[in-house]
């Protein structure tokens, strides 16, 4: 029998990190400030709704950088501002 967890490594959770969380369009339509979709740096990689200061401090803070370094990207994000 198959275990109903989703653990790492499993196509099941890397398709649920892509899922977008169900609080978006609400914290969307609370704030007329930027707002993105991020996955934080200690997290277990599910996006994370953030705008205003919480998404200045994670742009400029340094934690954008550390996920790109967990990554491995070499991209400094310019391309998608």
């Amino acid at each position: 029998m198959e275990s109903p967890l989703i653990l790492p490594g499993s196509i099941e959770f890397d398709l649920a990190l892509g899922v977008l969380p169900p609080n978006w369009q609400q914290e969307r339509s609370s704030t007329s400030e930027p707002f993105a979709l991020v996955v934080r740096a200690d997290g277990p990689g599910f996006l994370e709704p953030l705008s205003g200061e919480a998404l200045e401090e994670y742009l400029e803070g340094g934690e954008w950088d550390e996920v790109l370094d967990q990554q491995g990207d070499e991209n400094d994000g310019s391309d998608f501002a």
